[in-house]
């Protein structure tokens, strides 16, 4: 199995598929990197691969759906 790591881009391949750091989701969705883990572990998405938490691209859509429905609500825009 070959693995390439980047912190600062974030895309790791894993056996053909790309997953994405917690750090990187935290950083495209404006979050920390914390409170993506801790997310994702109460909805029991992503995985654990070394000491990284991982995300396909799946579960990234769905933490990118959170974040925006949390702006939504943030703003006060209740329709």
């Amino acid at each position: 199995m070959r693995r390439s790591r980047k912190r600062d881009e974030g895309a790791i391949r894993i056996d053909g598929v790309t997953v994405w750091s917690a750090f990187a989701v935290a950083k495209r969705l404006g979050l920390q990197e914390d409170s993506v883990r801790k997310y994702a572990i109460r909805r029991g998405i992503g995985q654990k691969f070394a000491t990284r938490w991982c995300f396909t691209d799946e579960e990234v859509k769905l933490l990118e759906n959170r974040m925006t429905r949390a702006d939504y609500y943030a703003r006060g825009s209740r329709a």
